[in-house]
């Protein structure tokens, strides 16, 4: 039975929470926790010391099923601060880690977005690679909503990600792009104007199933630019004949005129 004690930092959990590189494993602080209900093994996923977490894990598997006060476990841990070794060694260990949400109804899978720069080659890989960990693991999860009615998708599109961990999330599930959020948003909707890579893929310009089904880039520009009722909720850019955002047609240069 793990315990908590919320009123000090031990001295385990301040040595993790100031990476230090040289740990001493005492027993009875493996147990005991921050202020936030954070265990010396949450903050291990936190500051990406996966050598400090194999050995609280070897001494106490137990550990592993440890929450926060917010009810965020290890894999939530992990993939808000970007660590794919500790996911990896996480799922190992217990996979159902990947489909456990917290009191906000968040998956692991919803925090890996927030805290990543776009244009940081390094980063990105890291988080490519953390998708893939969780995914291969349980591919469903880019299907569920956290409590607000956010996919996946929208989250990472609403944080700016890079277009291929973007791509990653659409080709697991690519009606993603046609469902909305609790705010009634398309993915798309969240998606800056001058991307016209990433919106080109969330209209379902290059994807052939979705377009034999009708689900094609006039449907979706429909769905993203009018609500209930008739009113333009954002400003879209122009589609031409081709499906191919931003290359006006003939006729839309017309009626502009």
């Amino acid at each position: 039975m793990l315990g908590r004690c919320d009123e000090a930092l031990t001295p385990l959990s301040t040595t993790i929470a100031a990476r230090h590189r040289r740990t001493h494993i005492d027993p009875y602080t493996v147990a005991s926790s921050m202020h936030a209900g954070q265990l010396p093994l949450l903050l291990s996923g936190h500051n990406r010391r996966a050598e400090v977490m194999d050995e609280l894990l070897d001494g106490n598997p137990d550990a592993i099923d440890s929450v926060d006060l917010k009810g965020n476990t290890l894999l939530h841990y992990n993939a808000r601060y970007c660590n794919p070794e500790g996911a990896k060694r996480a799922l190992e260990i217990n996979p159902e880690l990947a489909i456990l949400k917290n009191f906000n109804e968040e998956l692991p899978v919803h925090q890996a977005f927030e805290f990543i720069k776009r244009n940081d080659k390094k980063s990105r890989w890291r988080q490519l690679e953390l998708l893939r960990i969780i995914l291969d693991e349980n591919p469903e999860t880019v299907s569920q909503a956290d409590l607000q009615g956010n996919l996946p998708l929208h989250l990472a599109v609403g944080f700016n990600a890079a277009y291929e961990v973007c791509e990653v999330l659409y080709n697991v599930y690519p009606s993603a792009a046609l469902l909305t959020d609790g705010d009634g948003n398309l993915p798309v909707s969240y998606c800056a104007k001058d991307d016209k890579e990433l919106q080109n893929l969330l209209f379902g310009t290059r994807n052939k199933p979705l377009q034999k089904m009708g689900l094609t880039s006039s449907f979706a520009s429909f769905s993203v630019g009018l609500d209930e009722d008739k009113q333009l909720r954002v400003q879209l850019p122009p589609i031409s004949d081709n499906g191919r955002i931003g290359e006006e047609d003939a006729e839309g240069k017309e009626a502009r005129k």
